[in-house]
């Protein structure tokens, strides 16, 4: 079975899951990650410099209609 985008949605409260889980993913991972996390609305890109700091995998924050990208963590805003 083959997979072509891995959803993870957590609230604030799963953050140390949310690292582990992507700390423990190898950098060559080769399928988009998209990540939505209860955030406050005020946390800047707190979130992505905390995951970034945790995972081989690139971090970005993404938006309405942006392209998904293999071995990258797409956070929803």
């Amino acid at each position: 079975m083959s997979y072509s985008i891995v959803g993870i949605g957590t609230s604030w409260g799963g953050l140390a899951a949310l690292t582990k889980l992507l700390g423990d993913l190898p950098a060559d991972f080769s399928i988009p990650v998209v990540v939505v996390q209860h955030r406050s609305p005020d946390s800047d890109h707190l979130l992505g410099q905390l995951l970034q700091d945790r995972t081989a995998l690139r971090v970005c924050e993404i938006e309405d209609k942006d392209e998904l990208t293999p071995g990258t963590v797409h956070l929803a805003p």
